[in-house]
């Protein structure tokens, strides 16, 4: 038998050059392998059926353990406070012990995570962002042990800064009533607790301010700081901001959806309560300075809703907000697209005389939604109460401003009995879901 030896080279360089030697022929012989097996096609069927197996199985996997809008985290949150005793709300033992409420992830922001559930949108800040923390300046407004006069106390100057001097009393009757979860006629730390923090939550306390009247969603349920509240089904009326080249070749696209007319006056008709409304609320005056027909929707009746709450403001906090505004220019008195003042050019800062009507905004969205097409009889007479209600517009005379607020309210009442002098007769034939009868 012939034996053969092979010596390992001593020095360093030749060992190098037989590894790399080895080496090249290592990877020719798996590329080889791997080119052999690709030329079969049952085999190369099978590899990639496998890759998508294992990428589909990934997929599903992060999607069973990732949490989507911090769900499981803002509710093991929320129920260990409610365990506790520091949180209290209708939603809670639902949420907690009999785990009936099912929430789907809608979206999300650094602060805030917005969840679907039947019919309703809820609202909760995540754990990150909590109320509770100690740096939060209104987090030691309340504490364990307050009295019902303490935390009456802590309203009143609470709706003091929130909406000015006047009278509170029954915005704050409201706010214990509904402050009450388990209608005791006693406030447990847990109720005062949540209560305040929902209170500090800007869209909840709109929805709480306008809570008697249909033009606003109504509130639901809430368990600490999560709240929820009815879900608009079609939540704008029209939307002309869109820049797609469909909308640059048909310009009245955005008609196209339109409801019938008559529907249509309906819902104007909630538009120009909505303004009414907003004058007198709470006793003070409300603003909404992102007016727009993006802002507003309605319900499956037709029922005219505010569908986005957070441009809505109090008159106090709007002079504040302006009166912090550094200007040149009137121009740069302005806060969202309607609200603005005068500039005060020696100061250089914004006055605290607010300029801006929202009848005027609403008065172009009635142009666009119902004017272009209504009855020629009627067309002639919102042509006149458009024009009147172009030319309103405040100024620096008290007693012209006082005028203009007469003429406001007076065009408000005169619009709503117009239209609703349309739609008085079809009413009741609606509810019947009988068809509706064009002028």
């Amino acid at each position: 038998m012939v034996k053969f030896t092979i010596r390992w080279p001593c020095d360093r360089q030749s060992r190098a050059k037989l590894m790399k030697s080895a080496d090249h022929c290592c990877r020719k012989g798996i590329t080889r392998l791997y080119y052999s097996l690709c030329e079969n096609e049952m085999v190369r069927f099978t590899c990639m059926i496998f890759t998508l197996g294992c990428c589909c199985c990934a997929f599903l996997l992060w999607l069973f353990i990732r949490d989507p809008c911090s769900k499981y985290s803002i509710t093991k949150a929320l129920c260990q406070e409610y365990k506790n005793g520091l949180a209290a709300g209708r939603m809670c033992y639902n949420l907690c012990y009999e785990e009936t409420i099912h929430l789907s992830c809608l979206a999300e922001d650094e602060e805030t995570s917005t969840f679907g559930w039947i019919d309703t949108i809820v609202k909760a800040s995540k754990p990150t962002k909590k109320f509770n923390d100690l740096s939060e300046p209104s987090s030691s407004a309340v504490w364990e042990g307050m009295t019902l006069d303490d935390f009456v106390k802590k309203l009143e100057d609470f709706f003091f800064v929130q909406l000015g001097p006047g009278d509170h009393s029954m915005l704050i009757d409201r706010v214990l009533n509904f402050a009450d979860f388990n209608g005791d006629a006693e406030f447990s730390f847990g109720e005062i607790n949540s209560m305040w923090k929902l209170l500090h939550k800007p869209e909840f306390l709109t929805i709480l301010i306008f809570s008697k009247h249909p033009v606003f969603p109504y509130l639901n349920d809430t368990c600490s700081d999560m709240y929820a509240y009815e879900h608009i089904k079609t939540p704008v009326l029209y939307d002309k901001s869109d820049t797609s080249w469909f909308s640059r070749i048909f310009s009245d696209s955005y008609r196209w959806n339109f409801p019938p007319w008559l529907r249509r006056v309906q819902i104007s008709v909630g538009l120009l309560e909505f303004i009414s409304v907003a004058l007198e609320e709470a006793n003070t005056r409300f603003y909404m300075c992102n007016l727009s027909p993006t802002k507003f929707g309605f319900t499956n009746t037709f029922q005219m809703k505010v569908t986005s709450l957070h441009g809505i403001t109090s008159e106090e906090k709007l002079k504040f907000a302006l009166s912090q505004k550094k200007c040149l220019t009137d121009s740069d008195c302005v806060i969202g697209q309607i609200c603005h003042s005068d500039c005060d050019i020696n100061r250089q800062e914004c006055s605290k005389n607010i300029l801006s009507l929202d009848i005027v905004e609403v008065c172009r969205i009635l142009v666009d939604y119902i004017f272009f097409d209504a009855p020629s009889k009627i067309k002639a007479m919102l042509k006149i109460f458009v024009s009147k209600c172009s030319s309103l517009h405040y100024g620096h005379n008290s007693y012209n401003n006082s005028q203009v607020d007469i003429n406001h309210n007076l065009l408000i009442d005169d619009l709503i009995t117009i239209l609703w002098d349309q739609i008085k007769d079809q009413s009741s034939k609606w509810f019947k879901n009988e068809p509706i009868k064009m002028h």
